[in-house]
C-alpha cells in the first residue's frame, strides 16, 4: 500500500477546517517517490471532524498533480478520507464503484495510502478527488464573475442540500425549507445576480419536481444510497445545473 508523509511548518498541529497550513508531502508508492513542496493542508468534514479521534483532511497543492496517477484528475484540491466510522474503511470506495456501475456521471476516484502525520503513524486513509467543477470531475460550465445575464446565467451551477449550510458563506434557505449551499462559483467570486438566478431555479424545482428534476439521475443516486445504507444520502446531496438546460 502506498504511504503518504506529511509534514507541517513548524510541525504545527492541525486545528481549523477553514485556514489551510503549509506542509510538504512526500508520496511513496513503489518506487514513485513525488515530493510536494508548498502544499497545504487543513481540516474537512463535520462530525467526523469534531467527533472522530481519527480526522480527515483536505490536501491542496501549489500547482495542478495527477495525485491518482494518470487517467486521473489533473487538480491542486484533493481529500484523505479517514473513514472513522466504518470498521471495513472500504464502504466509500464501494459506493464509489456502485455509482460508476450503475451510470452516475460523477464518481470520485480513490486510492487507499497509509498517512504519517508529523512522524506519527495515523493509520489507512483513503485520497479521493474534491467534489468541485472540473474536466474530471463535476464537468460543467465553469462560471465567471461576467456571466451574470442571458445564456450565461443559467450556469453552471454546483450546489448541495447541507445540513450544516449555515456554517458556509454562500447558502440560502429554499422555500420549502431545505438548507442549500452554492459551491459553485466560488464563495468569493459568485455575483448577486448568480446567487439570485440559482435560489430562484431551486424554488422552481421544488414546486414543479416532474419538470425541472432529472429524475433519472435522482434515481440513481437514491438507489445507490439505499443499496448502500448511506446515512449521509439525504443529509449531504451534491446536485448540479448545466447551461442551456433547465434541469437541476
Amino acid at each position: 500500500m502506498p504511504s503518504v508523509y506529511i509534514e507541517t511548518e513548524n510541525r504545527r498541529t492541525i486545528t481549523s477546517k477553514e485556514q489551510y497550513q503549509n506542509c510538504t508531502l512526500i508520496l511513496v508508492d513503489g518506487e514513485s517517490t513525488p515530493r510536494y513542496e508548498n502544499a497545504q493542508i487543513r481540516g474537512r468534514g463535520n462530525s467526523t471532524w469534531w467527533n472522530s479521534d481519527k480526522k480527515p483532511y483536505r490536501v491542496k497543492f501549489a500547482n495542478k498533480e495527477r495525485f491518482l496517477g494518470e487517467g486521473f484528475a489533473n487538480a491542486k484540491s484533493w481529500t484523505l478520507l479517514a473513514n472513522h466510522g466504518d470498521k471495513t474503511m472500504i464502504r466509500n470506495a464501494l459506493t464509489y464503484d456502485l455509482g460508476r456501475f450503475m451510470g452516475m456521471k460523477f464518481c470520485p476516484a480513490a486510492k487507499f495510502v497509509d498517512l504519517y502525520l508529523n512522524g506519527d503513524y495515523r493509520g489507512t486513509y483513503q485520497i479521493s478527488d474534491q467534489v468541485q467543477v472540473h474536466k474530471n470531475r463535476v464537468d460543467i460550465e465553469e462560471m465567471t464573475p461576467e456571466d451574470i445575464s442571458g445564456t450565461a446565467l443559467t450556469g453552471g451551477y454546483l450546489i448541495e442540500v447541507d445540513a450544516y449550510a449555515r456554517e458556509e458563506k454562500s447558502y440560502f434557505y429554499s422555500e420549502k425549507g431545505n438548507p442549500v449551499t452554492i459551491k459553485s462559483p466560488d464563495e468569493d467570486e459568485i455575483q448577486p445576480e448568480q446567487s439570485q438566478y440559482i435560489k430562484n431555479h431551486f424554488n422552481l424545482m421544488e414546486q414543479q419536481w416532474s419538470q425541472y428534476l432529472d429524475l433519472t439521475t435522482f434515481l440513481r443516486h437514491f438507489l445507490v444510497g439505499e443499496l448502500s445504507g448511506n446515512t449521509d444520502t439525504y443529509w449531504s446531496v451534491y446536485m448540479y445545473k448545466h447551461r442551456e438546460n433547465d434541469t437541476i
